[in-house]
């Protein structure tokens, strides 16, 4: 099991999709499971998706209620210990975040950063 699931909700936004889409493949570290969860989009972002689809472990385009009902989508897929929301659009603050993620004791059931 993962220890980390990063999970993107995306609608309509490939530009920003991209943006994140390189700054979580490009991370050193990559024992993680990348859900990324499309409400339908018309923009070519399903094409993105479609393109990394062999870093991603689950995705899905249909239509939904909302930033908040996709984040439930990505939550209910999500098998790591702890999760990752980094939304389209966002993006790591460098290749090395979820390395150093990894080498933490973490010993809490919440973690801001």
């Amino acid at each position: 099991m993962p220890k980390i699931s990063i999970i993107t909700v995306n609608k309509d936004n490939a530009v920003g999709l991209k943006k994140t889409i390189d700054s979580i493949v490009n991370q050193t570290y990559t024992d993680y499971e990348w859900i990324v969860i499309d409400a339908a989009s018309k923009d070519g972002s399903v094409d993105l998706i479609k393109q990394y689809e062999h870093h991603i472990s689950y995705w899905v385009s249909e239509p939904d209620g909302g930033i908040y009902a996709g984040m439930n989508k990505g939550i209910l897929k999500a098998t790591g210990e702890y999760l990752f929301f980094l939304n389209s659009g966002d993006v790591f603050a460098d290749e090395h975040v979820l390395q150093h993620i990894h080498e933490e004791k973490i010993n809490a059931d919440i973690v801001i950063g």
